[in-house]
């Protein structure tokens, strides 16, 4: 064959072709998805996995931990008794102590002992409806306590120091 019987390649053969086939690929393409993630979590400020976690960027040397007693300061297996876990138990605390504070235009570390107590009466009759849910009614106690446990690092050594916030 000679060169002259070989048709040469225009940008009209190729050029409505292809941009069709590139628009489909688009459309189908994990990366376009990515991409809009990306510009939409942008926008969004929302910057996972490279989020602010204040509980990671400034830790603080004392970790508190929340449990619920007896009335004589023994440790109750709440998960069991409740289905609530004492991670959860600090979590509903912290969480209605920011609420009240906040009514009451005060910092959650500024709430009177009244106002805690008044919080961890509200979380022991919820306790006591989760115990009921449960059928544990008669294996909690008649009296709880709500314990606030810091630990800390000192002197090589850790301490426990427990703290009461309310009780019944």
């Amino acid at each position: 064959m000679s060169a002259e019987s070989v048709p040469s390649p225009t940008p009209t053969t190729y050029g409505t072709n292809l941009w069709p086939r590139i628009w489909k690929f688009i459309k189908i393409s994990p990366l376009t998805a990515l991409a809009v993630y990306t510009l939409v979590s942008l926008q969004l400020e929302e910057n996972y996995p490279i989020s602010n976690y204040p509980m990671y960027s400034n830790p603080s040397p004392e970790r508190p931990y929340y449990m619920i007693t007896d009335g004589e300061g023994k440790p109750l297996a709440i998960q069991t008794l409740t289905g609530v876990t004492c991670p959860k138990i600090g979590k509903i605390y912290r969480t209605k102590s920011e609420k009240l504070a906040k009514q009451l235009d005060l910092k959650a570390v500024d709430l009177k002992p009244e106002h805690q107590q008044t919080i961890a009466t509200e979380m022991f009759a919820y306790l006591r409806d989760e115990a009921k849910q449960k059928g544990q009614t008669a294996a909690l106690p008649a009296k709880l306590r709500l314990v606030k446990n810091y630990i800390s690092y000192e002197n090589g050594k850790v301490i426990e120091t427990p703290t009461l916030i309310g009780q019944e």
